[in-house]
């Protein structure tokens, strides 16, 4: 594992470093909001790649990133609960 943390809202985790093949799993609860809420998972901001894009009441998925290693950082957009585990490989 190389970096994991939980929040909610808009956040921007701290910076981490990664291999050629990493991985993001994450999980997300929208009990807080009421019902349905949005999830968008970015890499490296509005510029990078969008890892997911959820509207539901809670839910979770791994995305995969190929070729792309070095130092990163994730941009979370939502009203939900979430968590996020970051693993090379």
């Amino acid at each position: 594992m190389v970096f994991t943390t939980s929040g909610d809202g808009i956040k921007k985790t701290k910076t981490f470093t990664t291999s050629a093949e990493w991985s993001v799993s994450y999980t997300f609860d929208c009990a807080n909001a009421g019902g349905n809420g949005n999830f968008i998972l970015q890499v490296d901001g509005d510029l990078g790649d969008t890892l997911a894009n959820a509207l539901a009441a809670k839910g979770g998925d791994t995305s995969y990133v190929h070729d792309n290693p070095g130092d990163h950082y994730l941009s979370v957009n939502s009203e939900c609960n979430w968590t996020l585990k970051v693993t090379n490989g």
